[in-house]
Formats: structure tokens, sequence, C-alpha cells
């Protein structure tokens, strides 16, 4: 199968079904590879692993998994209820916003409703400006990081709604909660999609405040009044010009001195219509410049990461139930792609603090027909013998924790150097070294065969993550004697 018609089947898949979207694709994806190590118990069949088309490029490896799950999800009928939970988490967004919306107009109004004619233009500023003001403040300095409460608000909504509405159905439903959550952890994603939604419902709130303020403006005459008991006229004066000279950059009027005393003395009446415009623009401008524009930038740019980094999600295809189709992707070529080479930041210690007592033994994905334990192997020569070779995830937890709670001075691994060494591999083997004093890694191969490629990729690939050239051992008696005689 080429890679060609590979993506062709892949965009009729993608036609004959709604879920056109990268996101919902790799959303998909993420919950069948769940749903599926959770029906194995961990342990991914190696059945499933042999679907994959031996003339699959590197760059289509992706695309393959995502065009798997969408074929699953058909049989299962995932899409149709993907859709109907994001259905849910519209209408909540929905709901939200509208919320918002009515809380805007409603601050508005309770400082411009049907009864009042005389405007306290500090408690005004307080009221439209001070609470977002505020909200704004501890986003900024902390929020940020979270999303902003009404964008967890929100994501505690979608999370919950299903239990109550489909009970029977909360099983898959939870799923598409948990993976959604996990994609939205991964690279920062869930923060700023959380924070975009906080930002528009405060943007809306203030957009409905400004729209009611300026509808009963447009409507009604208004009084403008400045009261205190200890302030004076000065320290009032100095504020009005000073939270006034942004805004009128954009056109907005200054009350003068003579306007600013009119609203001191408390006759309101006898307030000019000229003095009245002036004060309906300063308190427009304010409430756009001070409230509006700072809540309108973070929205833009918590939009713009929002998409930025949606665009730049991927599968990891090191994890459980992605990393067997790498792993049996690169035996079939015989070679490891770069982007499956560790990372910089994968290595050994060049020294451990452990202190550990006696040995240690471990057989890590060892394929037929290679015996475990090995023949040679002295019995009660090892404290530690891991009797069965350590396969799947709870396999590796139990062998990692078993480990921690009786750390050896001598850790002999023992890898199959016939397949290919993968990221998850390799990022075991850095965690079990910090479980010993000293680590060593066996490669075993089959007795009559040449040594292959993949025994150089295996020895590449421990230098790089820091295991020095004398932790690499292929001889089975040089192993076995090294093991015995640490500990």
């Amino acid at each position: 199968m080429s890679a060609e018609v590979l993506a062709g089947k892949g965009n009729s898949l993608i036609n004959r079904t709604t879920a056109a979207s990268r996101f919902e694709a790799l959303w998909l994806a993420e919950t069948i590879r769940l749903q599926e190590l959770e029906t194995h118990s961990g342990q991914y069949p190696h059945a499933v692993s042999e679907q994959l088309p031996a003339s699959l490029q590197d760059a289509d490896l992706e695309k393959w998994l995502l065009d798997r799950a969408q074929q699953q999800t058909q049989a299962q009928g995932l899409l149709e209820r993907m859709q109907a939970w994001t259905h849910s988490a519209r209408l909540l967004l929905f709901i939200l916003l509208t919320i918002s919306i009515l809380s805007g107009a409603g601050a508005a109004f309770g400082f411009f409703g049907s009864d009042i004619r005389s405007v306290n233009v500090v408690w005004t500023l307080i009221g439209l400006i001070g609470v977002h003001f505020l909200a704004l403040l501890l986003w900024l300095f902390g929020g940020r990081l979270s999303g902003g409460i009404l964008g967890r608000l929100w994501f505690w909504g979608i999370a919950h709604w299903p239990r109550g509405r489909q009970q029977r159905d909360f099983g898959i439903e939870g799923k598409l909660a948990k993976t959604l959550a996990k994609m939205m952890q991964a690279n920062g994603l869930g923060q700023w999609t959380l924070s975009s939604i906080t930002h528009s419902a405060w943007l809306l709130a203030l957009l409905a405040s400004l729209g009611t303020m300026l509808l009963a403006l447009s409507l009604r005459s208004y009084s403008f009044v400045l009261e205190t008991t200890i302030l004076s006229e000065a320290v009032f004066s100095d504020f009005v010009v000073g939270f006034g000279y942004l805004p009128s950059l954009l056109g907005f009027a200054i009350p003068d001195p003579a306007m600013i005393a009119s609203a001191l003395s408390g006759d309101a009446l006898a307030q000019p219509e000229i003095a009245r415009r002036a004060w309906a623009s300063w308190l427009s401008g304010g409430l756009i410049v001070y409230a509006i524009l700072p809540r309108f930038l973070v929205w833009l740019i918590s939009l713009l990461r929002f998409f930025l980094l949606r665009a730049r999600l991927h599968l990891d295809l090191s994890e459980p139930g992605f990393a067997e189709f790498v792993r049996s992707d690169a035996h079939s070529r015989g070679v490891v792609d770069a982007a499956n080479m560790p990372p910089p930041t994968l290595r050994i210690a060049a020294q451990h603090q452990v202190q550990g007592q006696g040995s240690a033994l471990l057989g890590l994905e060892l394929g037929a027909p290679l015996q475990w334990p090995p023949q040679g192997l002295i019995p009660g020569s090892v404290e530690q013998l891991f009797t069965e070779v350590v396969e799947n995830r709870e396999q590796r937890r139990a062998a990692l924790q078993s480990l921690r709670e009786r750390p050896p001075r001598a850790l002999l691994v023992a890898c199959d150097a016939r397949l290919s060494p993968d990221r998850g591999s390799l990022h075991y083997l850095v965690e079990l070294s910090k479980c010993a004093s000293e680590l060593r890694i066996w490669l075993l191969q089959v007795k009559g065969q040449q040594a292959s490629v993949r025994l150089a990729l295996w020895q590449e690939n421990l230098l790089r993550i820091g295991l020095p050239p004398a932790g690499i051992m292929t001889e089975e008696a040089d192993a076995l004697a090294w093991v015995a005689h640490n500990g």
C-alpha cells in the first residue's frame, strides 16, 4: 500500500464521516489508544501492530495511525459520541457567554436604571471597571497558568455533564474527557484554550456594559456627580484629568475645572448640557481604554496562542499503544528514525547516589527463541531475579517499584538486540539506572546468527543516553559473571 493510496483512503473515510478537523482526528486516535490498552490490560496485542503496511514511510506513520483510528470509530460509533460530547461542550460555552452578556448588561443597568437620574461617577467606574481590573490582574499574575476561573468552570462542566445525561455511556464519555484533558496538557494548549474562553466571557460582558450604557445615555438625560466628605476638590480634579488623559488621545472629552466643580457642588439639575456630554464621553472612554481594550488584547494573544499550539499538536509515538507500531515499523526496516532518537534530556547520570546492595537481573521485551532466565545462570548467584520477562506497562511499573524498594549494587538488564531501540525502552533504561549503583546492558542475540544492524543501533543509542562503553555487554558469560561477582 503506497502512501498516496493510503492518503486517498484516509481522505475518503474522513469525507464519509464528519470528523474533518485534525484536532478531532488526534482526539479520536488518543481515545482509541486508551480504550485498546484498557481492553488488553496494558498489553498491546502483537496482531494489531502487524497491520502496519510494510511500505509505509516514516512521515506517514502518524497519518496511518489517525486513519486507523477513524476506521475503529466507525465500528464503535465513537465519532457520533464524540460529536454529541462536543455539542454539549458548545452548548455550555454558549450558556456561559450568554450569562456573561446578561451580567455585563445588568451591571450597567444597575447604574443607569429607569429610576436613576443622577450618576455617581466614581462608583460607576468602580462597578464597571474595578472588578474587571482585579480579575485581569489575577490572571496576569498566576491565573493564566490555569486558564482563568471562567475557563476552568467551563471545562469542569463539560467533564461532568455527560454523567447526568447518559449514565450508561459514561465509560466512553469519560475516556473522551480524559484524552481531551491529556491533549490539552501536552504543550500548554489547555492553558490558552481556557484563557481564550475566560477572556471571551469578560470581553462580551464589558461590551454588553458599554452597549447598555450608551443606550441609556442615548435615550435619557443624566446628571453626573462627585461626592466626598473628606477629599478636596483638587484630588478629584487631578483624578479626572489623569484618568481621562489616555482616552483623550482617542478623542474622548475631559471635563474642565468648571464641570468638575459643578459635579462636586451636588446641584445636578443646574449642570449644563455640555457638561453632561463631557462626563458621558469621559466615562465611555474610560470603559473602552481601561477595560475593553486590555481585555481585547489578552483575548487576542490567547486566541493566537491557542491556534498556534493546536496546529503543532502531534501524536506522542512513545506512548504505550503507539510505541508498538513504531517498533514494528522500525523492526521491519531495520532502522531508527531521527525522530525516535533519545532527546538530549534523556540521559543516564554519570554518578548515582544510590547505595545498593546485592545484584539484580531483569529481561526487557525478549522475544522467542531467547530463553529466560538464561541457561548459563548459576542458581543463587543473583539476589533479585525477575523470572518473568518485563513487557507491558504494568510489568514495567512493578519491576521499577521493586528495584526502588530494594536498590541493588549491580543491575544487569537483558535486551533483545534483534529489535530496534525505541524511545520508550531507552527512557525506561534511564529510569532503571536511577535504582542501582551501577547499570549494565546485556544485548542478547540468537546463537548462530550474525550481528545485525540493530546491534549497532543499540550501542549507538546506549552511548547517546550516557551509558559508558564498558556498560554494554554482548557475551553471556561476561554478563552473568559480572552480575554474580558484583552481587
